[in-house]
């Protein structure tokens, strides 16, 4: 989840500075996925929280640092896709992701 916060940030950070926006390529995920847990197959908690809060505070430090005008700038994240907001792929791709792994963060923490 780390890595793909940073991911998401780029992506982000792509809308708000009006930058080409990379494919999402979602095909990709589950081997992304496979290729980190075989990297690290058993994980230490505490540096996986760390890994976490590390890239969160990336990843609000660029969410603070955009204006308005970066909120409501438009792109789109794939070829045919509907238009976006930088505003809109925080909420979607970056908040949306964490509240994706919500419940099995909350089972792992107990």
């Amino acid at each position: 989840m780390a890595e793909a916060h940073v991911r998401i940030a780029r992506r982000v950070e792509a809308f708000a500075t009006g930058q080409p926006v990379p494919a999402r390529a979602p095909e990709l995920f589950d081997a992304r996925n496979a290729a980190e847990a075989c990297a690290n197959p058993g994980p230490d908690q505490h540096a996986t929280i760390e890994r976490l809060r590390a890239a969160g505070a990336g990843v609000r430090a660029l969410i603070r640092s955009l204006s308005d005008a970066d909120l409501e700038r438009t792109a789109v994240e794939d070829t045919g896709a509907e238009v976006l907001t930088t505003a809109d792929v925080i909420e979607l791709r970056q908040i949306g992701h964490v509240r994706g792994h919500l419940a099995s963060i909350r089972t792992v923490l107990g």
